[in-house]
């Protein structure tokens, strides 16, 4: 058997706050971890030189509470020996970072109403035409700034400054792009129990928005009658912010493309050409599902093959998408679903109606 020691703190804190850091020992054997006895071991401390305010153990966990002076970044280490043996060697030892900072500690969100939006390390992905919720969650866990008065000014792409009593705003996005939201944050510290600190203090953030237009229809463009070994051509056009991700699908059954495997195509621009030869005759149905950040929209196109040599009248169908299919369509914002179905019924004998 081993041991491991995890080591966590709360940091980031701004100066003055206290910070917290835990660690707790570990058994491993084989594939599975227990819970150390903490009566059994003794937790060594190294946090110089920030101050130790208070010192406690719980469970298998050993605690303390820490202040600095100073901004910075402060390693502490802390090892487990055995209360048996004081001087043998550490069963375990690890170290992690405490980060102090002057100003205030926190981050900038975004989120749309009823929805969540999609968040990426490089910022987030929002729908068009949508009421956008911009929001500062602050990082307090000492509750330093439980007493302070805030004010909140923010900066918009187009040198709009908007300033609030409140962490929160609401903006609205009509055109798809990349935009850039900053916001300044004070916090007065008029309180006795920040004498020590000047009166007030300030942090800066800022946020990279992608906003797209949600995908609102897919025009399909192809025979909806062809023979056998003949090489159908189909053109696609999706109304909607690329980079699209389009997957689709010919079967004799249309298909809701969920889990299933079929041809991907990634378009930078709305329109693209999809071909394929049939090589037996039959009813099919052609699926396509096309995707962005924001929304996905699914349409499907009936298509006949006859065996080459029998008589047929050829004819190039245009197919919209809001009079000669059927689209059964399904928007949806990442970490929430919202469906939506739009079925449109077609005497058109191509279809033979729904």
């Amino acid at each position: 058997e081993s041991y491991f020691l995890m080591v966590s703190s709360d940091g980031p804190v701004t100066l003055g706050a206290q910070a917290t850091v835990n660690a707790s020992l570990l058994i491993v054997n084989d594939s599975t971890s227990l819970i150390a006895d903490p009566g059994l071991f003794h937790f060594h401390w190294v946090y110089s030189p920030l101050l130790l305010l208070h010192h406690s153990q719980r469970g298998s966990s050993s605690i303390i509470t820490l202040r600095g002076e100073s901004p910075g970044s402060y390693p502490i280490s802390v090892q487990v020996t055995e209360r048996s043996c004081s001087t043998c060697e550490p069963i375990a030892r690890n170290t992690t970072e405490l980060q102090i900072t002057r100003g205030v500690v926190g981050q900038l969100t975004a989120s749309q109403a009823n929805v969540n939006s999609t968040c990426w390390r490089n910022g987030f992905f929002l729908t068009t035409n949508s009421n956008v919720i911009l929001s500062f969650l602050i990082h307090d866990p000492s509750d330093f700034f439980k007493t302070a008065a805030f004010t909140y000014r923010w900066s918009f792409h187009n040198r709009t400054t908007v300033s609030t009593s409140d962490p929160f705003v609401h903006h609205n996005y009509p055109s798809a792009g990349i935009f850039r939201v900053s916001l300044h944050v004070t916090a007065h510290l008029n309180d006795a129990k920040y004498q020590r600190h000047s009166g007030k203090k300030t942090g800066k953030f800022t946020a990279r928005l992608t906003l797209q237009d949600v995908i609102s229809s897919i025009t399909i463009t192809g025979p909806g009658e062809t023979t056998t070994g003949h090489r159908v051509s189909v053109s696609l056009h999706i109304v909607g912010s690329p980079p699209l991700t389009v997957c689709w699908l010919i079967k004799s059954d249309c298909v809701s493309l969920d889990g299933e495997e079929c041809h991907l195509l990634v378009m930078n621009d709305t329109t693209s050409i999809i071909k394929h030869r049939f090589r037996s005759a039959g009813h099919y149905c052609l699926s396509v599902k096309a995707q962005n950040e924001v929304s996905k929209l699914l349409a499907h196109q009936s298509i006949t093959v006859t065996s080459t040599g029998v008589s047929q009248d050829h004819t190039l169908v245009h197919i919209a998408s809001d009079a000669t299919s059927w689209i059964a369509s399904e928007l949806y914002l990442k970490n929430i679903t919202i469906s939506i179905e739009y079925v449109h019924h077609s005497n058109s004998p191509l279809f033979g109606g729904i």
